[in-house]
């Protein structure tokens, strides 16, 4: 019973070390989508030219 017991925590934290990993992924990678979607924030703007975000994020959807 021990030894069953043993594996199946050791498989419940490699599990939770996974997930973490995932998240981690995933954490990322949408930090990178939201980072091009919106390469600059409003109030970091010092050029008239530049589009609003709202219409560069409209541009990037529509690829």
């Amino acid at each position: 019973m021990d030894n069953l017991k043993i594996t199946t925590e050791n498989r419940l934290l490699n599990n939770e070390e996974k997930i973490q990993e995932q998240q981690e992924v995933i954490f990322m990678n949408v930090s990178k989508r939201i980072g091009r979607a919106f390469p600059t924030a409003p109030f970091q703007r010092t050029k008239k030219s530049e589009k609003p975000d709202t219409e560069v994020f409209e541009r990037h959807r529509s690829k």
